[in-house]
């Protein structure tokens, strides 16, 4: 999976923005990082990116667009706030402008909460801890928390099996924020690889880091926060 173009009209503080990314690393203007990332997240309905649902409330004259590429070709996301219904609603085309089930498209492109997380950097958070904490759920979180974040995926014998493989390659040797960056990645690995596993035809999603986080070579896109 790969994001292609963006088009943010009157969203935020966003008059007009036409962005296009690469396929390898993409740093975002620091001016509209923040609107870019949210705009992302509510176009693919990804709540580690937009925040809550309740960020999906678009004003009456904001519109968003976003052309991606899937395994089965090129798709058009469209969103803006019916007039009618003042919901939010999403329009989905593939590449020859035909319309496209948005229930069928979504479906294609989710992450359960904890693997959409998974994907998105976050300095302050303890990746040491939290692998700990998917080792060990029980004594992290509610049974109906864990069953929720990770969709039920987090107790199969799968999950669990691919959690020890990566407890037994031992620690990361870097200190510091370093260390919790290979963590980080460490954890996009272990979902990448359920993910081969449970469906063949998972979309792998872009990866999206801070600009002090460095990363020489990746095998899918990266979006760098400016």
């Amino acid at each position: 999976m790969f994001l292609e173009r963006l088009t943010i009209r009157n969203y935020r503080r966003v008059k007009e923005l036409d962005f296009k990314f690469l396929r390898t690393i993409t740093v975002l203007p620091a001016k509209h990082a923040d609107t870019i990332l949210r705009a992302i997240g509510i176009l693919t309905k990804n709540e580690a990116l937009s925040g809550s649902r309740a960020a999906w409330k678009l004003g009456k004259r904001a519109e968003l667009g976003l052309a991606i590429r899937l395994a089965d070709g090129r798709h058009q996301i469209l969103c803006r706030r019916s007039p009618e219904t003042e919901r939010t609603e999403w329009k989905v085309t593939d590449e020859e402008g035909r319309a496209v089930d948005p229930k069928r498209f979504f479906a294609q492109i989710h992450e359960a909460p904890a693997e959409a997380r998974a994907r998105c950097f976050d300095p302050e958070q303890s990746y040491e801890e939290l692998l700990k904490g998917l080792l060990e759920p029980e004594r992290s979180y509610s049974p109906r928390t864990f069953f929720r974040m990770t969709e039920g995926i987090g107790t199969t014998r799968l999950f669990r099996t691919k959690l020890r493989d990566l407890r037994n390659k031992g620690p990361s040797l870097a200190d510091g924020p370093q260390r919790s960056f290979d963590l980080f990645l460490q954890l996009n690995t272990l979902w990448d690889e359920i993910e081969e596993i449970r469906d063949l035809h998972h979309e792998q999603w872009p990866i999206f880091i801070g600009r002090t986080e460095r990363i020489e070579e990746a095998d899918r896109q990266v979006i760098v926060r400016g």
